[in-house]
């Protein structure tokens, strides 16, 4: 669903609990949320504060690309000419010599975008130590920055 050498940028939870319109902070280029997101927003939607209501936007906004068209594939973001899709494709993290946690699965996400090296992969996330783990990785880590 790609139209030119887009990169990827794979968003961990934080980053969309922290701001509800980051999946349009990405111009026109491929935004991947990898399934654990999901599920993680999951549990915070119940939340009152602004991480709950945060939560919810996400999900809502999901929800209205999900009626667009199949989000496993990618759908196109209207407003940034983007594509937004979800990923499932690491539910294992121990294909990298990580634990399998919820944020391990997250990175291993990114991990294996990079390993496809069609095109540039960066992990964006509030988290530092996430940061810190995707670097060693090899991949390039990103704080999310809406001004940027």
């Amino acid at each position: 669903m790609t139209k030119k050498k887009t990169k990827i940028f794979v968003l961990d939870t934080n980053v969309l609990l922290h701001n509800a319109d980051a999946l349009r902070s990405f111009s026109d280029n491929e935004v991947v949320i990898p399934f654990d997101v999901i599920e993680e927003l999951d549990g915070f939607k119940k939340k009152t504060d602004e991480t709950g209501r945060n939560a919810r936007q996400v999900i809502r906004t999901l929800d209205a690309l999900r009626v667009r068209g199949n989000l496993s594939e990618g759908v196109i973001n209207e407003e940034t000419g983007g594509v937004v899709r979800v990923s499932f494709d690491c539910r294992d993290a121990s294909a990298i010599k990580l634990d399998n946690l919820p944020d391990n699965r997250i990175i291993a996400t990114a991990w294996m975008l990079m390993q496809e090296g069609k095109r540039k992969v960066q992990f964006v996330s509030k988290d530092i130590n996430a940061r810190i783990k995707a670097n060693v990785l090899g991949l390039t880590a990103v704080d999310f920055e809406k001004e940027k």
